[in-house]
């Protein structure tokens, strides 16, 4: 099922129009309905971009309302999210079209919104070690994105990996998945101090990324 998957702390799944409200896989009690009252949304928020657009409102049993930038019009109930548990990842569901082409040129904008959702799912459990023997995980595409960036870097701490990742041009990592990589590698001593370790330059060394990883070094070299 679905919400079980959603239970996992760290995802995400959102529902985006038009739907399939007959899916077995919608929480108990979930309803899309035809939008019967005036609303007005925040000036320049997503919302309004796409007010034309809407066709529907969300009446649902538990679940609530998203706050901060994912927060409601007064009136109608566009977004609303499910949790298995206040720690758990999310459930969502909007009937704002994310996909207009109102908001082609909004790209920015539409990857603000999808990323506060990410963010209200919490962080990834990280597991050192996996059920079968005890062996380390293999690393994911994000645990390498956060080591080639730190090939040539010393970033202090975790939050400055953050804001390094955040200015980064090339190296694209959701803080959330970021944070949980960050504290993963230092649990496997590859990293410490923000910096890579011996062993995790040696990881990258046995890698697919090998070359990337040196010319990633020798430019950050030249920089300086």
């Amino acid at each position: 099922m679905l919400l079980d998957w959603c239970a996992e702390p760290g995802r995400v799944l959102l529902l985006v129009p038009p739907y399939d409200m007959t899916s077995e896989s919608l929480p108990k009690g979930w309803r899309a309905l035809p939008v019967d009252t005036e609303w007005e949304a925040p000036v320049k928020s997503l919302a309004a971009l796409v007010a034309r657009e809407v066709q529907c409102r969300i009446a649902a049993t538990l679940s609530s309302p998203p706050s901060g930038p994912l927060e409601n019009p007064d009136g109608v109930q566009l977004s609303m999210l499910h949790r298995k548990h206040p720690s758990s990842g999310l459930f969502a569901m909007t009937c704002l079209p994310v996909w207009s082409l109102t908001l082609l040129e909004r790209a920015s904008l539409v990857r603000i919104w999808l990323n506060c959702w990410v963010d209200l799912a919490g962080t990834p459990a990280v597991s050192a070690v996996n059920d079968e023997g005890g062996k380390p995980d293999k690393l994911s595409d994000d645990d390498y994105a956060v080591l080639l960036f730190l090939c040539g870097r010393d970033v202090g701490d975790e939050d400055g990996l953050l804001a390094g990742l955040s200015d980064s041009p090339v190296f694209s990592v959701e803080a959330g998945y970021a944070r949980a990589s960050y504290g993963s590698l230092v649990r496997r001593g590859m990293v410490a101090d923000g910096k890579l370790t011996d062993i995790g330059i040696e990881e990258l060394q046995n890698s697919p990324y090998r070359a990337y990883a040196d010319a990633l070094r020798k430019g950050l070299d030249r920089g300086r």
